[in-house]
């Protein structure tokens, strides 16, 4: 019987992990049974096996968690009894080793999943579940640097109700700006919980959205030119390297609020030909006392330098217009993408608003600077939809 059990498990057990997605992670099974099974004999069998193809450690896990479920069904006569007992010994153990590892969890399936990446001035939902056309919601940005819990959460219950949702999401994974640092991430992890009541929530930055989403598993330098900017070299797996950002005050160059502020400049300063001042009076008035109070007094002043974009965007072709924004790209080129070493040997990737929009302006700075242009998207959604695919 215990026999016929095995090869039953380990039939079973290869279906339920190609369903759960877990044949990525064999190293990190084999981990948790070495901290879990005894005698130290069966250990050192075990790291032996561990050194092994992968197609080993794998059919090792699966016969260790079936003749963990075998050992208890022989303690059951009823037949019935020890049927169910095998199942849901089996499936609980090759469950607890899945989730026993934070990152694995993440590529983990699960029957709904909602992800988010957030902006400062927009943020992607999109729900995914298993066998069902996935659903996507579009709220206002977030940005735990530029709002408090309270701020957060209501927009959240203004914009995207819990009661939209059918079912309550099993596990939410949030991409956003200002989401790098822990402190950040408790709070947003806290919002999201109170929000959605989801226990499984995880929180990354932007740019790792970015890295996930562009380059998949292949290397290379990440660019994210939306409202505000960031860059980072990707090694395929994590975010290696990055550049500091000093936000939209000091720095964000290449990125909306930094052409608009451009723009309000040109303005302001009598620089633009009357047809770009007619343009700008006819968009966003004429009376500068009134900007200002806007961006010292007014909340998310990078969302509304980042407004004065479109100017840019309707007006191409004109010298001025394409003055601002070859020079803003290319005090991102020479601040963020100059400083990466491997930008001379890997693709860059970009995403983003201004990035998309510009596309052209990037690939004529690349070709200047003899770097390799890779994937320029406007969102990272799609292939984080394909990353943590159900």
């Amino acid at each position: 019987m215990l026999v016929g059990v095995t090869v039953s498990a380990l039939v079973a057990g290869f279906v339920y992990m190609r369903q759960r997605s877990v044949f990525m992670h064999p190293q990190l099974l084999i981990t948790e049974c070495l901290n879990t099974i005894r005698p130290p004999g069966t250990v050192r069998l075990l790291r032996f096996i561990m050194a092994g193809p992968t197609a080993l450690r794998v059919t090792a896990i699966v016969i260790i968690a079936g003749n963990s479920a075998a050992s208890q069904i022989v303690k059951h006569k009823d037949r019935f009894a020890a049927v169910f007992m095998f199942m849901s010994t089996f499936i609980g153990s090759i469950r607890n080793f899945a989730c026993s590892d934070a990152n694995l969890c993440t590529n983990a399936v699960s029957m709904s999943l909602l992800i988010a990446e957030s902006g400062s001035t927009k943020t992607e939902w999109r729900l995914l579940r298993k066998s069902k056309k996935p659903l996507n919601f579009i709220t206002p940005g977030i940005n735990p640097y530029l709002q408090d819990e309270k701020g957060i959460l209501a927009m959240l219950e203004s914009e995207l109700p819990a009661k939209l949702f059918k079912n309550t999401p099993e596990a939410i994974i949030y991409y956003g700006a200002g989401a790098a640092r822990a402190d950040k991430q408790k709070v947003l992890k806290s919002v999201l919980g109170e929000h959605f009541g989801t226990k499984s929530i995880e929180v990354h930055s932007d740019i790792l959205a970015a890295a996930r989403g562009l380059c998949g598993g292949n290397k290379g330098i990440v660019c994210i030119l939306g409202t505000g900017s960031a860059s980072c070299y990707y090694d395929g797996k994590k975010v290696a390297e990055h550049q500091h950002s000093l936000g939209f005050i000091a720095g964000d160059e290449g990125s909306g609020n930094h052409m608009g502020k451009k723009v309000l400049q040109y303005y302001a300063y009598g620089t633009f030909d009357q047809q770009l001042k007619t343009d700008f009076e006819m968009r966003f008035g004429n009376d500068v006392a009134q900007v200002v109070n806007k961006l010292y007094h007014e909340p998310y002043p990078n969302r509304y330098l980042a407004g004065f974009v479109p100017l840019l965007a309707e007006n191409r072709g004109h010298y001025m217009v394409e003055n601002i924004i070859e020079d803003s790209l290319n005090d991102f080129f020479q601040s963020n993408i100059l400083k990466y070493r491997q930008s001379w040997k890997k693709p860059l990737y970009f995403t983003g608003s201004v990035a998309h929009a510009f596309s052209d302006v990037i690939f004529s700075l690349c070709e200047q600077y003899e770097l390799e242009p890779g994937k320029i998207e406007k969102s990272p959604m799609d292939g984080l939809m394909k990353f943590h695919k159900l």
